[in-house]
């Protein structure tokens, strides 16, 4: 069960910065990125994979402005401080903030569909010698 942790205050402008130089940092009471589109933020938000995994179809009949970039500055209160930085790698609070944050100021109403499979390949490291494969 993941906790509750809401944006106290939210900053979100668009952004000058041209490209793809996203430079987004997890602080210990907030979070804050300078220019990422609005499509990352919401692939980041619900999308359960990393960005590499991000594709062209990753949205249906989405809006126009997906791609323009935005600077995010936000804030979590301080009494949800122990909580936001005990949260973990997968950040699963930031996520939810996100969520939070793009239904409300951006309006978002967001139709998630199940059943989409994504091919992933993952390499294992051996603890013993691969046998010769002429002896299996």
């Amino acid at each position: 069960r993941i906790a509750i942790v809401h944006f106290e205050v939210v900053s979100l402008r668009p952004s000058n910065i041209e490209g793809f130089h996203r430079n987004f940092n997890i602080t210990p009471d907030g979070y804050h990125v300078r220019g990422q589109s609005i499509g990352d933020t919401i692939a980041f938000a619900y999308y359960p994979l990393a960005a590499r995994y991000w594709h062209g179809n990753l949205f249906k009949q989405s809006p126009k402005g997906l791609d323009e970039n935005y600077d995010i500055d936000a804030r979590i209160p301080e009494k949800d401080l122990r909580t936001w930085q005990s949260q973990g790698p997968d950040v699963p609070l930031l996520r939810a903030a996100l969520r939070e944050m793009l239904e409300e100021r951006c309006n978002l109403k967001l139709h998630l569909e199940k059943g989409h499979t994504v091919k992933v390949l993952e390499l294992v490291v051996l603890k013993s010698k691969p046998q010769d494969p002429q002896t299996i």
